[in-house]
């Protein structure tokens, strides 16, 4: 009887446990809950006498959003929320309808016209594969600030083996993360294309062109043409008058390209992040015949996903102080 007893403490002792486990690995913190597209249904109500097509979305218990919206916002039946649709759209006027207890959430996301669609990120990032576990922890950091192409390549100093991580071979594990990193910003709903290419040579030579970076699917500006300013993380030579400066870069390639084109133009910001060993000479010469400057971002040794951070937090100040202000550009 006393084995038969500890057998059973043992038991619910490490069940309790996987589900403590479980529970802390699904729990998310959200400043906006989004859904794909397909899980909404759409139905048509009578209000103030016009016909209006509301969206809903039914999730279930287990479902992270779910216990966000019931143990770390606590809301309660018509209690409002900010939600979205990826690639589609965000409202600000979303409620819970039901809340079951041990049956997950009914909520109204809003009507069509509640949702707006904000402005894609215009800077983009070319990222040498850093070790799987870095990559995971990496990739909602890279959507958190606002991306819209994330190119993932390989290099003379990334391991052949990263691009057998289960990222690679189970893309929605990635785009979940890409997901869970807009969901955090809650700023836009556009969710970051994702290429790979393992040969980065090849790449450059023969795949890349700073076309593919245009916003050829968004609806801002559809008919200007778009100029990609192209940066890469590396140490300048010392002939380069800007020193590797990041904004005198963006400056400069800014400049030129408004001299040479007489109509308005779109521009795009690209920046290239090595590996943790730095990118090698011949690569960042190939990167140089594409049109990428060499740019500094400080003085030290950063891990790549620091670079990626700071790359990231300085080109969209960029864009937000300069770009969209070229009257600051002496």
């Amino acid at each position: 009887y006393m084995q038969t007893f500890f057998m059973w403490i043992l038991h619910h002792f490490v069940q309790r446990r996987i589900s403590n486990i479980a529970h802390n690995k699904t729990v998310r913190y959200l400043n906006r809950v989004f859904f794909e597209y397909d899980e909404c249904k759409s139905e048509k109500m009578l209000l103030e006498e016009n016909l209006k097509n509301f969206f809903y979305a039914d999730i279930g218990e287990t479902d992270y959003r779910s216990l966000h919206i019931k143990k770390i916002l606590k809301l309660q039946p018509n209690d409002r929320l900010k939600c979205g649709i990826l690639n589609f759209g965000c409202s600000d006027q979303s409620w819970v309808v039901e809340s079951r207890p041990n049956n997950g959430v009914l909520l109204c996301l809003g009507t069509l016209e509640e949702f707006y669609k904000p402005k894609r990120p215009i800077v983009d990032i070319i990222l040498a594969v850093p070790r799987p576990l870095r990559l995971e922890r990496l990739l909602s950091v890279i959507s958190c600030q606002g991306v819209g192409k994330l190119t993932l390549v390989g290099a003379r100093k990334v391991e052949k083996d990263y691009f057998g991580s289960h990222l690679f071979r189970r893309p929605l594990e990635m785009r979940n993360e890409l997901i869970l990193g807009l969901s955090q910003a809650g700023t836009d709903c556009f969710v970051p294309e994702v290429i790979v290419r393992k040969n980065l040579t090849k790449y450059l030579l023969n795949d890349f062109d700073t076309n593919q970076f245009n916003s050829t699917t968004s609806s801002e500006l559809p008919t200007l043409p778009t100029s990609t300013l192209a940066l890469i993380a590396h140490p300048p030579n010392e002939d380069d008058v800007t020193g590797g400066r990041f904004f005198d870069q963006l400056d400069s390639l800014l400049q030129a390209s408004m001299a040479n084109v007489d109509s308005g133009l779109h521009h795009r910001v690209v920046v290239a992040i090595g590996p943790e060993g730095g990118w090698d000479e011949e690569e960042v010469v190939m990167f140089e015949k594409k049109g990428f400057r060499r740019v500094m971002l400080g003085n030290r040794i950063l891990r790549t996903d620091i670079a990626v951070s700071v790359a990231l937090g300085l080109a969209h100040e960029w864009v937000d102080t300069r770009l969209n202000n070229p009257n600051s550009i002496e």
